[in-house]
């Protein structure tokens, strides 16, 4: 099976967490991007540090951001409304 991951709340007023499969057992790399691609936030999650995992976003202006998620073999990418 496929690694997978969600996001929380959507939209969000600033914080977002993160709820990852247990289906890989890699470190994960998060990269944050803007609706133009500027990486805003990149960020390595180690196996331990998965279950409580959260970024906060509220330094950002409103909008639209990218989440993706690589754990080393897929990748994958969500959007999130970042609202006030």
């Amino acid at each position: 099976k496929e690694f997978e991951f969600n996001i929380y709340p959507n939209p969000t007023s600033g914080v977002v967490h993160f709820d990852f499969s247990e289906e890989s057992n890699r470190d994960i790399n998060v990269t944050i991007f803007d609706i133009s691609g500027k990486v805003l936030v990149i960020d390595d999650v180690t196996r331990s540090a998965r279950e409580n995992y959260s970024v906060n976003l509220s330094e950002f202006s409103r909008g639209i951001y990218y989440i993706r998620v690589h754990d080393g073999r897929t990748v994958h990418t969500k959007k999130v409304s970042l609202i006030r």
